[in-house]
């Protein structure tokens, strides 16, 4: 039997700031449900974490929660008569249709879609908890990515005395809130994030993680016990922010989800420690500015288990790690231009348990077409 892993869809609400775009993303999202549903040896469906985006939207209005999101793209999670919809995708599979959370999409309570899915006479939707947010079935094992990197992971500060109203959301979120300012100013009249290469973001994170760098190096003055000094990267984090969007800190304020706003100044107290050790920092040179989850944790994970499958970088591949077969399954939106140039591509990922292979599939584009790019087979000894 089979397993597709389908990651980083970021499915919003269409503003123009938004990654996904429907007008130009739904039909080769649609593809790949289609391929889903021309299987008949499908057990499971795996949507690995940013399934949905309440993070990527501008800082002066409250994001949309999760109705508002399914609201509108109704082609996508309402029953279609071609079948090419979530709900019909979960009724077609042999096993299960699981959701695992991302960092855009953790502060989604797991009950709303499930009362949701269950609604659409949908019983075998399953969604783990942020404490075992991952899937772990026959050797098999996913997760988002988000937890090794050091600016999206869930915050690590003691709930009890964490100055974050909004525990645990990460110093990520208001970086994605930026981006969608960023994005926002690079857009001509009628444009979307669609229309930009990079996904909107041009070189911003280059930018912006390349500063935290510099500055955070300077703070390990003992290696040994190396920690750095409290406020000193989320103060770098917000000034940064402020200064690229031509703000102070006492400017630049963002609206959040229950409609309270605060300014970059207030949220840097919110995260006194962000690198809790020299470890942190070089993940965060891995993860967050080499855009990998390799060699760690997918080199670990890889004695544990056949298949390793994250997402979160959007950078897909497949590769042998120790016998054993690692992907990241890449993401569902890319902008017009890259897919046009081939630098970026919607991809997703298929394990057969039955032969042992496991394989990138990508969706063509302008045709919509699916066709492999890459497949590998664990080693008979493994």
């Amino acid at each position: 039997m089979k397993t597709i892993f389908i990651s980083d869809t970021h499915i919003g609400i269409n503003s123009p700031e938004n990654w996904y775009q429907q007008s130009v993303h739904q039909p080769y999202l649609q593809a790949i449900l289609n391929y889903i549903q021309q299987s008949d040896d499908i057990q499971d469906v795996v949507i690995l974490g940013d399934w949905f985006d309440t993070w990527t939207y501008l800082p002066d209005s409250p994001p949309p929660d999760i109705n508002s999101i399914i609201n509108a793209n109704p082609d996508l999670f309402t029953v279609q008569n071609n079948g090419l919809d979530f709900i019909s995708c979960a009724k077609h599979i042999n096993g299960n249709f699981y959701y695992i959370r991302g960092n855009h999409d953790m502060t989604i309570a797991a009950n709303d879609l499930q009362n949701y899915f269950q609604e659409n006479s949908i019983t075998n939707f399953i969604c783990p908890d942020l404490t075992q947010n991952y899937y772990d079935v026959n050797g098999t094992y996913a997760e988002h990515g988000n937890a090794y990197d050091v600016l999206c992971r869930l915050d690590k500060s003691d709930s009890s005395t964490s100055k974050n109203p909004y525990w645990p959301l990460p110093i990520g979120y208001f970086i994605s809130r930026f981006v969608a300012l960023y994005c926002q100013k690079q857009l001509a009249t009628g444009q979307n994030a669609a229309n930009l290469s990079d996904d909107g973001n041009p070189n911003l994170a280059k930018i912006l993680y390349q500063k935290i760098l510099e500055n955070s190096r300077k703070q390990f003055d003992n290696l040994d016990k190396a920690k750095i000094s409290p406020d000193i990267a989320s103060t770098l984090i917000m000034d940064i922010l402020a200064d690229l969007s031509g703000m102070s800190a006492d400017e630049l304020s963002f609206t959040m989800p229950d409609g309270n706003s605060f300014t970059a100044n207030q949220i840097k107290n919110w995260y006194p420690t962000i690198f809790y050790g020299l470890e942190d920092l070089e993940q965060f040179v891995q993860v967050d500015m080499g855009n990998s989850l390799q060699p760690m944790p997918a080199k670990e994970l890889c004695n544990k288990y056949h298949f390793v499958i994250m997402g979160h970088t959007h950078e897909p591949i497949i590769t042998n790690i120790n016998g054993s077969l690692y992907a990241n399954s890449g993401f569902i939106c890319p902008a017009i231009p890259d897919m046009q140039t081939n630098k970026a591509n919607m991809t997703f990922v298929e394990v057969d348990e039955s032969n042992g292979t496991l394989t990138e599939y990508q969706v063509n584009y302008p045709q919509g077409n699916i066709i492999p790019m890459n497949s590998l087979s664990v080693p008979s000894n493994k």
